[in-house]
């Protein structure tokens, strides 16, 4: 499931965005 998708997410987008 999500698990490499989310860390490369979180890596280009804001910490604040993920709030």
């Amino acid at each position: 499931m999500a698990g490499d998708e989310t860390v490369e997410v979180s890596n280009k987008l804001p910490l604040w965005f993920s709030t």
